[in-house]
This record gives structure tokens, C-alpha cells and sequence, in this order.
């Protein structure tokens, strides 16, 4: 994180798997998501203009090639339902305490 905050931009990995674990998500939970703390302190920082971009790549499931390889099928752009409107209280905590707001 404290990259991110010398940074003049951030690339973001989106994948469905990630999506999906958002689903769980509540604003009363007690564990840290980092990924979730990660994408919300680049939209913070973006917003109060400290990162000139934030750039999401769009990376779909790992499938193995013909040959044994690993590669990346494509994104699957339809959202996954019940994705939560929230962001956790632990979440905005763990966020303040990088004072990016001066």
C-alpha cells in the first residue's frame, strides 16, 4: 500500500473470481478484504488527484492449454448478482489510517 501511495498510477487486476468474493461482504464483518481495501484506496486516491490513473485489468478464470500450460480465458463482463453496496467499517478504518487526505 505504501507503494501506492508514491505512485503516479495504479493498475488494477479484476477478476471474476474476485467478484465473486465480494458477494460475501458486509458492512458489520470484522476481517480486512485487502483486495477490497487495495481498489478503494486507488478510487481515493485517484479522486483527491494523487494517482494521475487507475487502469483495471480485466483478467478471466486460469485454463490450462493443450499442451499443460497455463493461460487466461477471457472476462466474463455479465456482473455477478448480489454484489454488496457497502464497504465494511474495518475496511474505512484500515483506509483512514493511511492518511492520504491531507
Amino acid at each position: 500500500m505504501d507503494a501506492m501511495l508514491r505512485s503516479g498510477g495504479v493498475v488494477l487486476l479484476l477478476s471474476h473470481e474476485a467478484l465473486e468474493r465480494f458477494k460475501s461482504i458486509s458492512a458489520g464483518q470484522t476481517q480486512i478484504d485487502n483486495v477490497l481495501l487495495e481498489w478503494t484506496l486507488a478510487i481515493v486516491l485517484f479522486e483527491i488527484n494523487k494517482l494521475d490513473f487507475v487502469f483495471p485489468v480485466f483478467c478471466g478464470d486460469y485454463r490450462e492449454d493443450s499442451q499443460g500450460g497455463l493461460g487466461l480465458g477471457s472476462f466474463d463482463f455479465r456482473c455477478p448478482e448480489g454484489l454488496p453496496d457497502v464497504v465494511p467499517k474495518v475496511t474505512i478504518v484500515a483506509l483512514n489510517s493511511f492518511r492520504v487526505v491531507t
